[in-house]
């Protein structure tokens, strides 16, 4: 049984992607993980043959140098015409893929359209990876586009003109893209990417987002997917570890792989905060140590999993991505949540609903606000006790990868 896996973009994309080669891998099955030769060393180290797909692209470095990938209004755009580039990357590269190994199914990211369209030119049953409830753009249950908590009738009229938008953004931009560059598109409208999938797989909890009856055909919410690298930390320094030894636990705060590179402010306030509040506190992003007063117990790293870290916090600050989203509440912490765009706003209003976390502006970062919030989060027994509990029932969910594993290996069979 061989499988192939293709997928690109941020870690938020690409990590629970190699979350399910690893799951399938594990299972016996032939993985072939096709993606950006950036990604080249996380994919072998899994243990995974890497296919690559054009040249070296450092996803980092553009959105580093770009901060308009962050806003709100200008990312998707910014998001959409990336996309557009790697059609013409993915696409040849998937259809000798499936050529040469011929496959048994392939199963793309939902923005990897050069692959899924090979895929469907070469009669190839495949799976669509959506790591994000906001994915599938369901008005039953519609999700939070922005920042605010607005009223159910107003995110389904949200959601309807962001699907009239994409269907306008296909027929103007897609499929003349596709014809300029000799690339069959047999899509007609933008929903034909779920129904003509074999199956349709949620990499989420259910209790992020349930199901919905608008959900795409046979899509299967599966759980939320971990990726190897964030479940431990072997080797431990020890100033992290003398960090959290102490009586009083600290703050961590991770602004995810792309979030970080811009988020230089919020972890200059939160030091300072933290220093205010007499707190402990560790900063985890790049170039940070500038921000770090070891005699104060703020410290910085430039890494350190998740799944070691939060549980082991007091509270956690983050941007609200999916990943970082699954580990918090994996956790069982409070979280304050600083959104910056996409399904940010939609992961940090539902976590604030189910009780967990609170929200703040990015703009409010710098502001009078961010203190009192955060010494409300840290002082809020009720919601620690929530957080507790959710988490819980998290680790008492089937594993997502397997779940998504059984799914495409059913379809197979």
């Amino acid at each position: 049984m061989k499988v192939v896996i293709s997928s690109f973009g941020s870690s938020g994309d690409f990590n629970p992607c190699l979350g399910l080669a690893r799951s399938l891998r594990q299972k016996g099955v032939d993985v072939l993980f096709l993606s950006n030769p950036y990604y080249e060393k996380k994919i072998t180290e899994a243990g995974l043959t890497f296919i690559p797909a054009g040249d070296y692209w450092d996803v980092f470095k553009e959105i580093q140098d770009n901060p308009k990938f962050l806003h709100p209004r200008k990312g998707p755009k910014m998001v959409w015409e990336l996309v557009l580039k790697t059609i013409p990357v993915m696409y040849p590269a998937m259809t000798n893929l499936i050529t040469q190994e011929k496959p048994d199914m392939v199963a793309c990211h939902i923005l990897e359209f050069g692959g899924t369209l090979a895929a469907i030119q070469n009669h190839i049953p495949y799976a669509t990876l959506s790591p994000t409830p906001l994915g599938w753009f369901g008005v039953t249950q519609p999700g939070y586009i922005n920042y605010f908590r607005t009223p159910l009738w107003f995110r389904r009229f949200q959601i309807h003109t962001v699907r009239f938008l994409i269907q306008i953004a296909h027929d103007i931009y897609l499929k003349p893209y596709c014809r300029k560059k000799k690339i069959p598109n047999p899509i007609k409208k933008i929903e034909d990417s779920f129904g003509k999938a074999s199956v349709n797989l949620g990499l989420w909890s259910e209790l992020l987002r349930p199901k919905a009856t608008d959900d795409p055909p046979n899509s299967h919410i599966c759980g939320f997917v971990r990726d190897e690298h964030i479940k431990d930390w072997p080797d431990v320094p020890d100033t992290i570890s003398n960090l959290f030894a102490q009586d009083r636990k600290p703050v961590v705060i991770g602004m995810g792989s792309t979030a970080s590179l811009h988020g230089a402010e919020i972890y200059q306030n939160t030091a300072a905060i933290c220093r205010q509040l007499n707190q402990p506190c560790l900063m985890i992003g790049k170039d940070l140590s500038k921000y770090a007063e070891a005699n104060r117990n703020i410290l910085a790293v430039d890494f350190a999993p998740y799944g070691w870290v939060f549980p082991r916090a007091a509270a956690v600050i983050h941007h609200g991505g999916l990943n970082t989203t699954a580990e918090t509440l994996r956790a069982g912490v409070p979280a304050l949540v600083i959104p910056h765009a996409y399904d940010q706003f939609d992961n940090a209003i539902r976590t604030e609903r189910m009780g967990v976390s609170k929200r703040l502006k990015v703009a409010y970062a710098a502001s009078r606000n961010f203190a009192p919030i955060l010494e409300s989060i840290l002082g809020d027994t009720g919601m620690q006790e929530r957080a507790k509990a959710i988490s819980k029932q998290l680790q008492a969910e089937p594993d997502g990868g397997c779940a998504a594993v059984d799914h495409i290996i059913q379809e197979i069979l």
